[in-house]
């Protein structure tokens, strides 16, 4: 048995099968195509806390309802025996504009999980469900990005407006939005987002950075969770926005790697013989 044909024959067999699957990939249950025209984009249901004064944190969770999708939810396609949940914390309120209808936060990070029995609920307990959000395996793990933002004169790493109500003073009718962005720091599918796909991130000193992922989000009143944590709780929608690749996989890597060695000690060996 011709050893060297065997492994170049079987290197090659992996290479062809990869090229032809290589776009489809399956972390932890969750499956995608990072060829997808869409890739990538995700939307999201969250629920959040309600921030009132300078040193309020903002926080909350919720369920990422789409992957990919140009037709709105298909977590039956990109995650059919799981769910993919997530939690936001630590987002410090700096200040708000003298109107009361702009603000901005420091600080911040977003931990998604994929669960294999799936149980995320919304209850009106204190945490209002934030435990079934929690209780999965860590998928992705992502840092705000700090920025300069022109039109509020600031660096933060969340900003916000809002459409109806007051920040200082909640109304029942608070509306608004905020965007934002993400770096990867680690997880499960790190590899497959850490793309540095936003390269000109604005800082004060007119330098750039990169980022991940951008975020964007809106958000309204909930009355059905008012108990969660303190103050009146707001629920909204959320999308993420960025790229991800195909990583191969390392017995893939290994055997190409067997099979390019072979191939190289053939070639000397033809090169010997014929000087």
């Amino acid at each position: 048995m011709d050893f060297k044909k065997t492994i170049l024959t079987a290197a090659t067999a992996v290479a062809l099968s990869g090229a032809a699957n290589a776009d489809i990939v399956n972390v932890g249950g969750v499956t995608w195509d990072t060829d997808a025209v869409s890739d990538f984009f995700s939307e999201a249901s969250l629920t959040e806390m309600q921030v009132q004064v300078t040193g309020d944190t903002l926080s909350g969770f919720g369920l990422i309802s789409s992957l990919n999708s140009l037709t709105g939810p298909n977590a039956s396609s990109f995650c059919p025996s799981c769910e993919l949940t997530f939690e936001f914390k630590n987002y410090t309120l700096v200040d708000t504009n003298p109107l009361d209808s702009e603000f901005y936060f420091t600080g911040g990070v977003l931990s998604m999980y994929v669960d294999s029995t799936p149980d995320y609920t919304l209850t009106n307990a204190p945490d209002g469900g934030l435990s079934t959000a929690t209780n999965g395996t860590l998928w992705l793990e992502l840092a705000s990005v700090s920025y300069f933002e022109p039109t509020y004169g600031e660096t933060g790493t969340l900003f916000g407006s809002l459409t109806a109500g007051s920040i200082s003073s909640p109304e029942a009718d608070e509306r608004g939005s905020g965007d934002g962005f993400f770096e990867v720091t680690g997880g499960l599918a790190a590899d497959y987002f850490d793309t540095d796909t936003f390269t000109d991130i604005q800082q004060a000193d007119g330098s750039t950075v990169t980022a991940d992922f951008s975020f964007s989000s809106s958000f309204q009143p909930s009355d059905a969770f008012a108990n969660f944590g303190v103050g009146l709780a707001l629920r909204g929608t959320g999308e993420l926005r960025g790229d991800s690749v195909t990583v191969p996989e390392p017995s893939s890597l290994a055997l190409l790697g067997l099979g390019a060695l072979v191939a190289g000690a053939g070639m000397r060996r033809r090169k010997q013989k014929a000087a």
